[in-house]
Formats: structure tokens, C-alpha cells, sequence
């Protein structure tokens, strides 16, 4: 019987802490584990850990422009690929026009919306790209939330059947609570202190998304004697400028972050948009109390998500934190209830979704 062969198409596949690459990278290894000879099609590439997963990797023609043009080109040069390989399958993530499976990892618009306050300019290079594909696609949409399906649907008026939720999963043997990682080894290994309530944001980068600039605002809002208390921690690839006067330190990106959450006392995400937010069921995996904003979509996955949000408001947010510091026994429960909403996001449970969507897709296709 002839082997099934799927094709992965995806520009970036070189980082291990960007969300999409996490998401292809288990996509990988599912497709293999059930049988697919597993091709991956990337401009930016880390061949040793696509080989791992499970994939051969093609690489795109170097070209060295960007923008719009380099997206046109790779996109014609995956048609060719697929013309050649004729997949049974193909996935792309948002950065081709032909796949049976379009995952999409963020709003584009409404990033832009929520970020800039204005619409994304027809100019724009996310746009020309963006929005040809989302109106003409036909197929099945995969949004890695509730709130970027309702986007979408409305956006691109989309039915309820063309566009489905699949969680992006995080790896349940990498991130969970530890007994063995104890908080005071892992913070006297980077030089943190032990008396302070700890409290972290993680990301990839992209700081202004992710509202770091107004964390700092909340810190500034806090009460000086309760300030002397906190030590906060922040990660990410790209540089942020922090005020001198506050207890802010920047870590560097690692391979093992579970590590950085099982240490904090508090992960906090108070983003302006982040359609899902990895690091944030990682983070409840791990054991990790977070307080996110409304706009984060991994916060669907608690039952109450009004429970561990809080509206993108300075006072409110100085207030929360307040509350939440005076309350170890709430802070002990949000531990503890973390890794079980969390699981709604594990791999386990991503596999078992992915089953039903490749089966489907693979047999209609």
C-alpha cells in the first residue's frame, strides 16, 4: 500500500519558541505517528529539529527581499513543490493560496486594530496577503481560538461550518508542575531574590502586542510600600527600555522556559491581542497563577475566564494584583486548577481533535 504524504507549507519554522512553528512541528509529528511521509516547505528553517519531528525539509530559493514580494514568491515556488510532490494533503499557515487545511495563527486586522487603533492599510503588506487568501478560500479554516473564528466570520463572512477551533498544543511532557524544579533553585541559578513576589511575562517578542509597555504603567500605579515587595521578569527576543526606579530584568530566551514559570508566583499576559497565547497554557500547565486580559484566547480555556482576566486598565490591573498578593490561598487555587483547564490544550487532546480534522479533510480530499 502506497504511504500518504503530507505537505507542510510554512515560512518560518526556525524558532522553537514562536507558537506557529510549535504548532507545525506537532503537526509533524502526528502526521508521522499515523502514517504520512511528512514534507515541509519553509523559507527560514531549522533542519535538524524538522528532521527530529519527523519531515523532510525542502528549503524556498533564497531570495533576499521582503515584504509582500518575498510572501508572492514563496507561495508560487510551495505551488510548484506541491505540482511535483502531489500531496494527499496539504496544510498552510496562512502563507500560500492552495492547501486543503488553512491554520491560521493570528488576525491580522484586528491586530492592527487593537494595536494602532486604525484599519490595517490596504497597502500593508499582512493585508495584500492576508486578505485575498481568507476571501477566497474555500476550504476548512482552523482558528487557534473562539476569538479569532468570530473575526474571521465576521470579517470575511465565513460560516459557522467553514471555520473550526483547534487549540495550538503544548508539549504535556515538557510542561507540567514539578516537585524536583523547586522555586527558590531555579531563581538563585539566574540571580533573582527569594523574598519577592515574582512575576513574569513571556513571550517570543513583540512587546507592544503583548502590553509590556503598559505593565510598566500598572507598576508605576502601585503603592511604593507594595512595590518593594515585587521583582518582575520579562522575556523575549526583541530590546525593551525599562525605567531604572522599577524591579523589571529581562531574561534571556531559553529552550527551557518551563522552568521560568515554575518559578514565578505570577504569569502575567496583558495583551492588546493575542489570538491564543502558548505561553500562557504553558504557563497554567506549569503550575503557574496568570492574570491575562480580555483579548488573550487562551483564557477560553478556563471555565470562567472572568476568574483570570482583567480589563486593560491601569488602576484595575494595580488593583488586581494588589488583591491577588494578599491572597496565597487564591493564588494556591489558581495553581492548582491551572494544569487541569490546561489539558484542554495538551497534546493528547489536540491529537485526538487532529484525528477527526485529517481524517476528514484526507478522506474528502
Amino acid at each position: 500500500m502506497q504511504k500518504k504524504l503530507a505537505l507542510i507549507a510554512i515560512m518560518q519554522i526556525e524558532k522553537s519558541a514562536a507558537g506557529a512553528a510549535r504548532v507545525a512541528h506537532h503537526q509533524i509529528r502526528y502526521l508521522k505517528k499515523n502514517g504520512f511521509e511528512v514534507h515541509v516547505f519553509a523559507d527560514r528553517a531549522n533542519k535538524a529539529a524538522v528532521e527530529k519531528s519527523g519531515a523532510q525539509l525542502h528549503r524556498a530559493w533564497l531570495w533576499k527581499g521582503t515584504g509582500y514580494l518575498r510572501r508572492k514568491i514563496f507561495a508560487w515556488q510551495a505551488s510548484k513543490l506541491k505540482s511535483r510532490l502531489k500531496p494527499d494533503l496539504t496544510i498552510g499557515h496562512g502563507d500560500i493560496t492552495q492547501q486543503d487545511l488553512l491554520f491560521l495563527h493570528n488576525c491580522v486586522h484586528l491586530a492592527h486594530e487593537m494595536i494602532e487603533n486604525k484599519p490595517l492599510p490596504a497597502s500593508h503588506e499582512m493585508h495584500k496577503a492576508h486578505t485575498p487568501m481568507l476571501t477566497s478560500h474555500s476550504g476548512l479554516i482552523v482558528a487557534n481560538s473562539n476569538l479569532m473564528k468570530l473575526d474571521i466570520i465576521n470579517r470575511f463572512q465565513k460560516s459557522e461550518q467553514q471555520v473550526q477551533v483547534i487549540y495550538p498544543a503544548f508539549n504535556e511532557a515538557k510542561f507540567f508542575i514539578s516537585t524536583d524544579h523547586k522555586k527558590a533553585n531555579i531563581r538563585t541559578e539566574l540571580g533573582i531574590p527569594q523574598n519577592k513576589f515574582l512575576i513574569g511575562l513571556v513571550t517570543s517578542g513583540n512587546f507592544k502586542k503583548r502590553g509590556l509597555d503598559f505593565f510598566v504603567l500598572v507598576l508605576e500605579k502601585m503603592k511604593p510600600e507594595l512595590l518593594e515587595k515585587i521583582h518582575v521578569v520579562f522575556v523575549g527576543k526583541d530590546h525593551f527600555s525599562t525605567p531604572a526606579h522599577l524591579p523589571i530584568q529581562q531574561l534571556p530566551v531559553t529552550e527551557e522556559v518551563e522552568k521560568y514559570y515554575r518559578m514565578l508566583d505570577l504569569f502575567v499576559l496583558p495583551a492588546r491581542i493575542e489570538e491564543f497565547g502558548l505561553v500562557a497554557s504553558e504557563a497554567m500547565a506549569c503550575g503557574a497563577p496568570v492574570l491575562l486580559s480580555p483579548h488573550v484566547g487562551a483564557a477560553e480555556l478556563w471555565d470562567n475566564p472572568c476568574e483570570i482576566t482583567c480589563p486593560l486598565d491601569v488602576d484595575l490591573w494595580a488593583q488586581r494584583i494588589t488583591k491577588l498578593m494578599s491572597d496565597p490561598e487564591h493564588l494556591k487555587k489558581l495553581s492548582l486548577q491551572g494544569p487541569v483547564f490546561a489539558k484542554k490544550a495538551g497534546e493528547e487532546a489536540i491529537s485526538l481533535a487532529y484525528e477527526k480534522l485529517f481524517t476528514k479533510t484526507y478522506h474528502s480530499t
